[in-house]
């Protein structure tokens, strides 16, 4: 706290006296500190919704069989703003996404080998072949199961059971959970293909074709499917064909007297393009041990939505009680504005506020029991129809206002008489509103009540909830 030099000190011999001031500015927590610590040199917060969705977006490449662009992507993770509780699990979690990447390329590879084995009636090869890619998904299970609860521990340190089911938050990091169920489905159906393989005598080649029209539409939109089954240039009537979406069933469809199916498929609600359609046909029942199984090419489809830039504006500096402005833009290029979003506000990762706003908006957020250094800001517009989903961050810097208390003693007093002390105490942000201010004389008396009133009565214009300062300032001879 700063102290004003006193004015017209008052020289009494003998006299000391003593001006107590201390600043309530409600209750503070039971074994609280005041924090002094420089916000540049504060102890950095983490935006937890961009690391689950960074994670999704590299999940989606594995899908895609793109391992160069998976190792990319984590490549950049030990660089990331992250706590360092969860240092050790991200990295453990980059092996995981790395070795998963590279058993899906693998296990297609394996399956393409073993149909022309089989075709070759190479069964014992196909066999050994067989039985490997087994062990193999069965490791790949295991190592998914690893990945799920890497992710699971990342959640539980940005506090995402406290999160309301239907925060952004909380669909960030659901979705990183449902693209892990996604891919071990995958492997599932791999296997499902595996054990339908009859290695004992050669099996019947089968064939898929596939059309999707429109090639482009939007998130939500309808699109139509339809193909071929057949064996040897004859059909395969009453079988049923699985419908994927980058390589995770949708739904499925019964081949008809022509081998032919045709289904309605709705575009999942994922902003992202391209999406691969493809469809799949794995033997059951009586042509188990008969057909090979099947899947046609994939065709690229073009996913369509609003997209849109999400940018914030904080003050410089802010002080612990008082509210923050926080404002903002979102910018949709040439897409169609909507007339309001939802807006989900985070202060250090913790749902603050929900409230709704157009194209600009501007809020208030009370920081009660903060301690000052920086905190982290996170503005989330959930996905709604063709709007994607929109975030932004931005470091808040929270510091503490030194008061500044100005004293006047009247240049003349008499013993015994009245003392009459009066006088300011600010900020930088203005006056201090119910500061109590204490008085003492000597060492041990206390100045009448009359005197603090009154003193405190000139310091009655400043703001509350602010952390206690205490300075002791002596007027001696």
């Amino acid at each position: 706290m700063k102290v004003m030099p006193v004015r017209n000190i008052l020289r009494v011999a003998g006299l000391v006296l003593s001006v107590l001031a201390v600043i309530f500015c409600g209750p503070q927590p039971v074994g609280a500190s005041v924090s002094q610590e420089d916000p540049d040199l504060a102890t950095p917060v983490y935006d937890g919704i961009s690391l689950f969705d960074y994670y999704s977006a590299t999940l989606d490449q594995v899908v895609a069989r793109q391992p160069d662009e998976v190792r990319t992507a984590l490549a950049d993770i030990p660089f990331a703003n992250m706590p360092d509780a969860i240092s050790d699990t991200t990295g453990h979690l980059s092996d995981y996404i790395l070795n998963i990447a590279a058993s899906l390329v693998q296990n297609d590879a394996d399956l393409a080998a073993l149909n022309t084995l089989l075709t070759r009636s190479q069964l014992a090869a196909a066999a050994d072949l067989k039985a490997f890619t087994l062990r193999n998904i069965g490791t790949a299970e295991s190592v998914l199961n690893q990945m799920q609860n890497a992710v699971t521990a990342i959640g539980s340190e940005f506090q995402v059971a406290a999160a309301p089911a239907d925060s952004a938050l909380r669909a960030a990091y659901d979705g990183v959970i449902a693209r892990i169920t996604k891919i071990r489905d995958q492997f599932t159906g791999t296997r499902r293909q595996l054990e339908s393989i009859e290695a004992a005598k050669p099996l019947t080649v089968t064939g898929l074709t596939l059309d999707v029209i429109p090639l482009s539409a939007y998130v939500g939109d309808t699109i139509t499917v339809s193909g071929m089954l057949e064996s040897g240039g004859q059909p395969l009537s009453g079988r049923e064909v699985t419908l994927l979406f980058n390589g995770s069933p949708a739904l499925t469809a019964v081949t008809d007297f022509s081998g032919g199916y045709r289904a309605a498929l709705t575009v999942p609600y994922i902003y992202s393009s391209p999406l691969n359609v493809q469809t799949a046909y794995y033997p059951s029942g009586r042509d188990v041990g008969v057909y090979l199984a099947a899947a046609s090419p994939a065709v690229p489809l073009t996913v369509l939505f609003y997209a849109a830039d999400l940018s914030l504006r904080l003050p410089e500096a802010t002080y612990p009680g008082r509210d923050v402005a926080v404002a903002g833009t979102f910018d949709y290029d040439t897409s169609p504005v909507p007339a309001s979003r939802t807006l989900e506000v985070y202060l250090d990762n913790i749902q603050s506020i929900i409230t709704t706003a157009g194209e600009e908006f501007s809020f208030n957020i009370t920081l009660t029991g903060i301690i000052p250094g920086n905190h982290t800001i996170t503005v989330a517009s959930p996905a709604s129809g063709r709007y994607a989903p929109a975030h932004a961050s931005a470091v808040l810097s929270v510091t503490q206002l030194v008061p500044v208390l100005d004293l006047q003693i009247s240049s003349v007093s008499f013993i015994p008489g009245n003392l009459r002390v009066t006088g300011t105490l600010s900020s930088v942000a203005g006056p201090l509103q119910n500061a109590a201010v204490s008085l003492t004389l000597g060492k041990t008396r206390s100045l009448p009540p009359a005197i603090l009133r009154e003193l405190s009565g000139r310091l009655s214009r400043s703001a509350t909830d602010w952390s206690c300062w205490v300075r002791r300032l002596s007027l001696f001879r």
